[in-house]
């Protein structure tokens, strides 16, 4: 009778020599959810980066004027504060 003797590098993780002698039997793990399937989801960034590309091909205004206008008005009155209606700045023309 031959005896070999391999190192645990050697074998595969599933076919790996017990002390017996024997292959050890695989495992094989029952699914935790009780075989219900869960929604596909993307990997962190996929969908971040499809809305970049999406709102980069399109004209479409992201911010309402009337809001942004607010915001204009709000933001240049720390700079200036005798500034005339800054409809002809926000409305593009």
């Amino acid at each position: 009778m031959r005896v070999f003797l391999l190192s645990r590098a050697a074998l595969p993780a599933n076919s790996r020599i017990s002390a017996t002698g024997a292959p050890a039997p695989t495992r094989s793990s029952a699914p935790a959810t009780g075989g219900v399937k869960k929604p596909h989801r993307y990997r962190p960034g996929t969908v971040a980066l499809r809305e970049i590309r999406r709102y980069q091909k399109s004209t479409e205004l992201l911010i309402r004027k009337l809001p942004f206008q607010r915001l204009v008005r709000e933001i240049a009155q720390d700079f200036k504060t005798d500034l005339p209606t800054l409809s002809t700045l926000t409305s593009g023309g």
